[in-house]
């Protein structure tokens, strides 16, 4: 399951990255620091079930390694195709399709059948609180809410009036 999910993670770092290179950067930064624990937990399952730790390493390497073969699919599709912003879109809503169907369907199951619902709903929060954060710290400077809030009162009441 891994290892199918990262295949695609690459596959939207390439396309994303080819659009923008900020906004490419904030994807790679996202999804680098999810694959660490990612990582760890893949290994810490094996060698908890008996394999060696280089077995482990290995295993954990094979998985990480289909993320570049992924950004090396997407470098190869775009020498073919004409990158356009509803592309990337398409792209990207792929990649967060498989991603969420990986997690629905294996990760998710495999959690209930561990019985360790508090630590996939910590494991869950802190995955979304990392990716905020790396979003939040890379991404240009947002007006705040309260700015926006007053910003769509303004046009409700120029539309009512006009």
């Amino acid at each position: 399951a891994l290892t199918a999910h990262n295949l695609p993670e690459g596959l939207a770092v390439a396309v994303t990255a080819s659009t923008s290179r900020k906004t490419g950067a904030v994807v790679a930064v996202a999804i680098a620091l999810h694959n660490i624990p990612e990582g760890l937990a893949v290994a810490v399952l094996l060698v908890s079930g008996g394999q060696s730790t280089s077995t482990a390493l290995l295993a954990t390497a094979a998985s990480g390694f289909s993320e570049p073969v992924g950004a090396v699919l997407g470098l190869l599709l775009l020498r073919y195709v004409s990158l356009t912003p509803r592309l990337v879109d398409h792209v990207q809503a792929a990649v967060a399709g498989v991603m969420s169907s990986i997690a629905v369907l294996e990760l998710i199951p495999e959690a209930r059948a561990q019985q360790r619902r508090a630590y996939a709903c910590a494991a869950f929060g802190l995955g979304w609180l990392i990716i905020s954060l790396t979003i939040w710290l890379l991404d240009e400077p947002k007006p705040p809410l309260a700015f926006l809030v007053a910003q769509a009162g303004e046009a409700a009441t120029t539309t009512t009036t006009t």
